[in-house]
């Protein structure tokens, strides 16, 4: 498997060793900043595509010519034949109904085109949310004569990924195109944004760790296991097929690879442990909640493995064990 480095992507705002312990590495602005950087640097037919996805009756052709910027703090200098706000969030389901009429607005970003003007408010995570007093109050920042302003529309990050992942396929990989599709693809992977898959799992664990932690996926996708995947929070799981519980998950919570040895009955996970802790010369700190509520699961710190090979027979004895 290929390994993804967040310090190899261009949009990746590096922020030091805190990044590591974060589940959402960036912020907004810097999300934003991605956004428009791909739109203004690649062909123009994908923000010819970016800008039907806001307006889907809007007729592109290589004519137009459009205008980038962040951070709006003054009014736009043109206008256009329409203006429209719109936010970008994680669920479109992601709005309060809020008033703004005693706040200043700064729309996050603008593109412009003597056709349509646009002014984008972006959200990121699951717990933050558009207001849709914000919106309304952004149409201040429209051109002083910008008389036809449409209701606020809404994008999720997933419909602007999966737009951006189709242009993929039309641009090369050596494209000045293609390149940034896929920087802001990976980017968007890094902090979850759209969907997280596994790429975003192993990110969150330490450097040292992440490399045992992808040797132990590709371990059990590639090996002679009968997996499926179920769904899991804080992570990667795994499941023998026909079984009914997991028998490892590779834990972004805990930074470990946990193993269960059986039904919560067993406390064959405690003897695991002890068996573990003393190969690895490195003593698990489990809480009272582990010993008692689940004592048939085992946890391997994986910045202490050397190699794959040490937990290859504790993986396999898990797998055999799932109930």
């Amino acid at each position: 498997m290929e390994r993804i480095s967040e310090y190899d992507n261009i949009f990746h705002y590096f922020r030091g060793q805190s990044a590591e312990e974060s589940s959402l590495l960036q912020n907004e602005n810097n999300a934003t900043k991605a956004l428009i950087n791909v739109l203004q640097h690649s062909d123009k037919s994908i923000t010819g595509d970016f800008l039907k996805l806001c307006e889907p009756s809007i007729e592109v052709n290589d004519l137009f010519e459009f205008d980038y910027g962040v951070q709006v703090h003054e009014r736009l200098h043109k206008k256009a034949d329409r203006g429209i706000v719109v936010g970008i969030v994680e669920n479109e389901s992601q709005l309060n109904i809020t008033s703004y009429e005693d706040k200043e607005s700064v729309p996050d970003a603008f593109i412009y085109s003597n056709r349509l003007s646009i002014l984008l408010e972006t959200k990121i995570g699951k717990t933050n949310y558009l207001h849709t007093g914000q919106l309304e109050k952004h149409k201040e920042k429209f051109h002083v004569e910008q008389f036809n302003i449409g209701e606020p529309l809404f994008l999720s990050w997933k419909q602007i990924r999966m737009s951006f992942l189709e242009k993929q396929f039309i641009f090369a990989n050596d494209t000045v195109s293609g390149f940034l599709l896929r920087q802001f693809d990976d980017f968007c992977e890094m902090n979850g944004l759209g969907w997280r898959g596994k790429k975003h799992s192993f990110l969150c664990f330490p450097f040292k760790a992440r490399i045992i932690a992808e040797q132990v996926d590709s371990f059990l996708s590639n090996g002679d296991f009968e997996l499926v995947n179920p769904n899991s929070t804080q992570g990667i799981g795994y499941k023998r097929k026909g079984r009914r519980g997991g028998f490892a998950k590779l834990c972004t919570g805990r930074k470990a690879l946990i193993l269960r040895f059986g039904s919560v009955n067993s406390v064959l996970g405690v003897e695991m442990q002890e068996s573990i802790d003393t190969l690895l010369e490195f003593t698990y700190k489990r809480n009272t909640t582990d010993n008692n509520r689940y004592r048939h699961e085992a946890y391997i710190n994986l910045s202490c493995v050397e190699n794959l090979k040490q937990i290859v027979p504790f993986i396999r004895k898990a797998y055999e064990c799932n109930p």
